[in-house]
């Protein structure tokens, strides 16, 4: 959200007083969504579940943990949608019409645990999807239909990662 504000118009570049680490726009809910969040703000809930939407939310809060993108119509994800999101630990994108996953989309999301891709069309997994999932436990496939994956889509996953056992 703070990266490319460009409706900011307190931006001084004298303002000597502001902590370097701080954003200056404010954190807003995305449209068509709502945001919740814990005492402490540890938990914050970004809900865009069956809100019809036919394109990624924008200006998604960048400390949200858990994010509702299901029941949508999105149709294919890219590499940048979910930049500095390094904080998302359970991500739902299950019906919502997902036919391609690009290579890298996921690469940031460093601290996703479970991943729900289940009841979309996607068809083929190339095997750089989630290569990059390191604290992945729980994967959820079922429901697609996949008629490629590729040999080391899942290589990096340990047997600690569960995965749903229908992948059609």
């Amino acid at each position: 959200c703070c990266q490319n504000d460009q409706n900011s118009e307190d931006d001084d570049d004298d303002d000597d007083d502001a902590p370097s680490s701080e954003c200056k726009c404010k954190m807003t809910c995305p449209d068509q969504c709502s945001c919740y969040h814990d005492n402490t703000w540890n938990k914050n809930i970004v809900d865009c579940g069956n809100a019809n939407i036919q394109s990624f939310p924008q200006r998604i809060p960048i400390d949200v943990t858990t994010l509702y993108i299901d029941g949508n119509n999105l149709t294919h994800l890219s590499h940048h949608q979910f930049v500095g999101k390094n904080r998302l630990e359970v991500l739902y994108l299950n019906d919502s019409n997902i036919h391609t996953i690009a290579n890298g989309t996921f690469d940031e999301l460093k601290s996703l645990r479970v991943l729900h891709l289940n009841r979309n069309q996607i068809k083929r997994l190339h095997g750089n999807e989630f290569k990059e999932l390191m604290l992945l436990n729980e994967i959820y496939l079922d429901h697609n239909r996949l008629s490629h994956i590729g040999d080391n889509t899942f290589n990096h996953m340990n047997e600690n990662h569960f995965f749903s056992p229908r992948f059609f």
